[in-house]
């Protein structure tokens, strides 16, 4: 269901959105963290990290991506990417529970994702939003994801990608009053970067994708 499309020569277009979760598919992410303990004093680390689809289970038209070391998680958090006629996005824990229902073929899976847990809603475009319908209407645009800009780019300096090919890229930002996080998604890549920022002490980190790999690639 899920696959890579390759750019062509000329304006670039894509015949379909996707988020390429095969198995074996991985992402390599660089960046840095800034963050405050006790005091003024800032520390800072360069960090990495590797997002790994470890398995892919099928229900119809649910297709459910057992990723470990998702941008927004901790390096080796597992998580599960539920994913809905191709198009809606659930991020939930890895649990026993999750993975024991997708795994019974007897199980309608019925309550098993929250309007709280969706992380992506394909098509994009600038100004679309997607969250919880409590917060659909707010007018000042926090509590809920929205796409915010959208431009074309070639990934040049990724291993893995061809530089001659452009992308639409997209940004991704989920605001609160205490903090935010920003994604950016170009589809038949993925998650190309994420900042996460605290706008009280200081909590910050970045990642930016370095390399990416697809299910034929990675062995």
């Amino acid at each position: 269901m899920f696959f890579l499309v390759r750019p062509m020569s000329g304006q670039t277009e894509f015949r379909k959105e996707s988020f390429p979760l095969a198995k074996g598919a991985y992402w390599l992410y660089e960046g840095h963290r800034e963050w405050q303990e006790r005091g003024p004093t800032v520390h800072k680390k360069k960090i990495t990290q590797r997002m790994e689809v470890e398995e892919v289970i099928e229900r119809g038209a649910i297709v459910a991506a057992v990723v470990r070391g998702y941008p927004t998680s901790a390096p080796q958090e597992k998580e599960v990417l539920i994913v809905v006629d191709g198009l809606e996005f659930y991020l939930l824990p890895a649990s026993d529970s999750v993975l024991s229902r997708l795994r019974d073929k007897n199980d309608l899976l019925i309550g098993l994702v929250q309007e709280d847990q969706i992380e992506l809603s394909l098509p994009l475009m600038k100004g679309k939003r997607f969250c919880e319908a409590e917060e659909m209407t707010r007018l000042d645009g926090y509590y809920c994801n929205v796409v915010e800009r959208q431009w074309r780019q070639r990934f040049k300096t990724v291993e893995g990608i061809s530089g001659n090919g452009e992308y639409r890229v997209y940004q991704i930002a989920f605001r609160t009053l205490p903090d935010q996080i920003i994604l950016n998604f170009a589809p038949g890549i993925g998650i190309t970067s994420y900042e996460y920022m605290h706008h009280g002490t200081v909590e910050h980190e970045q990642l930016k994708l370095v390399e990416y790999h697809s299910r034929a690639e990675a062995r």
